[in-house]
């Protein structure tokens, strides 16, 4: 429930700057709760668009007792990765 989810995106989105002809992924595992730091609407949006246009697909693996499958599920549809 502490992890940043909005600094986890954008240091990711950050890793994959310039261009490469390589495949890009990027796997998260946790619950998705963001309480220290919620991911807002707009910020959200900013990151996932910056994750697309990068080809970087997010796959979640969501293990807890608390799971934010809304935004692990929204991550997965945006960038092109799974849940």
């Amino acid at each position: 429930g502490s992890t940043d989810m909005n600094l986890a995106l954008a240091t990711v989105a950050k890793s994959f700057a310039g261009k490469s002809k390589n495949a890009r992924a990027a796997v998260y595992i946790g619950d998705g709760m963001s309480v220290a730091s919620f991911v807002g609407t707009d910020e959200f949006r900013s990151l996932a668009a910056s994750l697309v246009a990068q080809r970087v697909p997010v796959t979640s693996y969501a293990i807890g007792p608390r799971l934010d499958n809304n935004l692990l599920a929204a991550l997965a549809n945006h960038t092109g990765g799974m849940l």
